[in-house]
């Protein structure tokens, strides 16, 4: 029982004395921060005050969130990038031809 008392491994006492003198900053200093962070949105809140989203957006933008719809939200995203790819393949098939016409023009002017 003796050689425990004086060993040099700190007790468990001590440890934990050790750990709220390192961290007991830290926690003083999220403390002020939370109460800095609520006068700010306070503060915020007030600049804010703009006009009311409209009611037909509101429910549109409640029917996006809600986790029910978000295959759908999802198929509707894929379904837009699919016509827009559609839509460049397009445009950048009709500027090659214009390249194709003003190649050809230029073999003709140069023989």
């Amino acid at each position: 029982m003796e050689e425990t008392k004086n060993s040099d491994a700190p007790s468990p006492d001590t440890e934990s004395q050790s750990f709220k003198q390192n961290y007991a900053g830290t926690f003083a200093a999220k403390c002020i921060d939370e109460q800095k962070q609520t006068i700010h949105a306070k503060q915020e809140s007030e600049k804010s005050k703009g006009e009311p989203i409209p009611m037909e957006l509101k429910r549109i933008l409640d029917w996006i969130k809600n986790p029910i719809n978000h295959s759908t939200v999802i198929a509707g995203f894929t379904g837009l990038i699919f016509f827009a790819t559609a839509a460049y393949a397009v445009i950048a098939t009709l500027q090659w031809d214009a390249m194709r016409g003003q190649l050809q023009e230029m073999k003709v002017r140069t023989m």
